[in-house]
């Protein structure tokens, strides 16, 4: 009996070192990658401390980066700190292009292990001061929660494919155990450690939503799946109202497009702005959104912002890619995201008609007025982070669009929705099966649909009202069989100076007479702050420093010249009518 228990030990042992060397000869690992974000906040500054592992294969040499850009931002570098290898065999440089790419020189086979910091990245994360909505992209680590997206805060192999699945591993060890988390990847296995498992891309983690500490969070179930809602900071709703509205618009959303999804997150943080700002962007299963003090449940900027960045689950991510030049389809991924989230909300009974006519009429009017309004798609699509003028309108040019197109299939029986819906690819197909093949960008396939029902008008429409800027004509029924619209003459919308000015801070181009120089702008006047919601209706308000003071310049952006646009309303008893029926019900 002894000596067979010796036997069964040799076996063993045996086993275990045979076990042992297949790993060190590269034998693939449970976890294709690793990603360790160890707590440190009890020390300074705050920080994760973030490993990575990941098979080496037969490579001796592997990069490593940080997301180029993403959104507004092209330093997300400078959040990153102390890029070194654990294995004494192993060595790091860092690029030529500094705080961006690093080289990892290493043994063929076995693992590779880097370390790093991942250290905030917003000065006033913890203060009173407002959040602009730049920041609101970067790594936030506050005194008692953080917030960052995969794009700032992963060191991503480069000789991995970043489309193709594989398995992840993502363990946040040393968070406090009474913080809350949650991820684009679910809650975790909480412990000691919170653990997340996923088969995934790193494409698809790149785009991942992570929070955690004092959040306040709510889960819901919503058609078979789970949702999320991550709360943090005072606002003037009780949570439940805002998470149950919030669920209530994703349920319409899933409804309308008959798509199940298991698991989303939606997060909320203040950017403590007093009036009039809120924003938000769509992730891979999740969206995070900011608002300011004014933000009230419903409302129109709770409306537009939920309906807006949820219909992002599927413009352009469930229809198809938006390939290397993103910003070129802006007019689809963003217009078209804005004219389906307002038609549902008008199906779901959130708005009315009356609600849904006034806010295109406010569309229109920035539409007519704007500066950029006649600017090729080139031009906006390289302005886009530079200037809130081209920054807004790719989504109004394509929301517009959207409603030409839809008044045209109208008179066919036929509906936009049904066109759109007709592009969903089964499950994630569009993420996992090649980026940026042609024949999977979302727009392209948006038009070859359209061109089937409509003809050779759609390419036309495409280049006139896309490519070339040219102005989309308005006419009384332009919205459709619910409305009527009227043209009316109104002034221009004059800025009163250079748009420059709000770049450079320093008051340029004033017009002599306009109503900004009324106001008291003048010349030369440096730019403290400003609000300008490129509305001929809304004010511009302006803090200018005068000599030693400060001054407050406010006025309606108003010119001289007269100008003819189309207003809408509804027409009178339209909701009983069958074609009015039509329209709000349309699938």
């Amino acid at each position: 009996m002894i000596r067979r228990m010796a036997v069964l030990r040799t076996l063993l042992l045996g086993a275990l070192l045979l076990a042992a060397s297949i790993r060190a000869h590269g034998a693939p690992h449970e976890c294709a990658i690793e990603y360790r974000f160890t707590a440190r906040w009890d020390e300074q500054p705050r920080r994760f401390q973030v490993d990575v592992l990941f098979d080496a294969g037969k490579r001796t040499s592997t990069g490593l980066r940080i997301a180029d850009q993403w959104g507004p931002v092209r330093d997300f570098g400078r959040a990153i700190r102390g890029v070194r290898p654990i294995a004494p065999s192993a060595v790091v440089s860092e690029g030529p292009d500094r705080g961006k790419a690093w080289t990892v020189d290493h043994p063929a086979g076995g693992r590779v292990h880097v370390r790093y910091e991942l250290l905030n990245d917003v000065a006033n994360v913890d203060a009173d001061t407002p959040l602009s909505h730049l920041d609101f992209y970067r790594t936030m680590l506050g005194a008692a929660w953080f917030q960052f997206y995969g794009h700032g805060a992963l060191l991503i192999p480069e000789e991995i494919d970043t489309e193709k699945p594989l398995s992840v591993c993502i363990t946040f060890p040393g968070l406090p155990t009474q913080w809350a988390f949650a991820s684009s990847h679910g809650e975790g296995r909480r412990g000691a450690t919170i653990e997340i498992r996923a088969r995934t891309s790193l494409h698809k983690l790149e785009s991942s939503l992570f929070v955690g500490g004092d959040f306040r969070m709510y889960r819901r179930p919503v058609d078979g799946g789970k949702l999320v809602v991550a709360l943090r900071g005072r606002w003037p709703f009780d949570d439940a109202k805002f998470v149950d509205t919030t669920a209530a618009l994703v349920r319409v959303h899933r409804e309308f497009w008959s798509d199940r999804i298991p698991y989303y997150l939606i997060s909320l943080i203040p950017n403590r702005v007093r009036r009039g700002e809120t924003g938000g962007t769509g992730l891979y299963h999740a969206f995070a959104m900011h608002a300011g003090h004014d933000f009230t449940v419903p409302g129109p900027a709770f409306d537009h912002l939920i309906g807006h960045e949820d219909v992002h689950t599927w413009i352009p991510h469930r229809l198809g890619t938006t390939g290397d030049d993103e910003a070129r389809q802006y007019w689809f991924s963003e217009g078209f995201t804005d004219y389906l989230a307002h038609r549902l909300l008008v199906t779901a009974g959130v708005w009315t008609l009356g609600d849904y006519a006034k806010y295109v009429d406010a569309r229109i009017l920035l539409y007519e007025h704007s500066p950029v309004r006649n600017a090729t798609n080139a031009a906006l699509a390289r302005d886009f982070w530079k200037s809130p003028l081209a920054e807004r309108m790719p989504y109004v040019r394509g929301e517009l669009l959207g409603l030409r197109w839809a008044r045209a299939l109208a008179a066919r029986g036929e509906s936009l929705q049904d066109a759109l819906r007709s592009l969903l690819l089964p499950g994630e197909a569009a993420e996992d099966d090649g980026r940026n093949r042609a024949d999977r960008l979302a727009a392209r396939r948006l038009v070859s649909a359209l061109r089937v029902r409509l003809g050779a008008s759609v390419d036309r429409d495409i280049a006139d009202y896309v490519e070339e800027g040219r102005t989309i004509p308005f006419t009384e029924d332009f919205l459709g069989p619910c409305f009527i619209g009227t043209a009316v003459p109104g002034p221009a919308f004059e800025l009163g100076f250079d748009a420059s000015t709000l770049q450079s801070h320093i008051a340029t181009g004033v017009v002599p007479g306009s109503a900004a120089e009324r106001a008291g702008l003048r010349e030369g006047m440096r730019l403290a702050f400003f609000r300008i919601d490129w509305r001929i209706d809304r004010e511009v308000d302006l803090r200018v420093v005068d000599g030693d003071r400060m001054r407050e310049v406010k006025y309606l952006p108003r010119g001289e010249r007269q100008v003819e646009t189309y207003r809408y309303e509804p027409l009178p008893d339209a909701a009983q009518k069958p074609a009015c029926r039509r329209w709000i019900e349309a699938r």
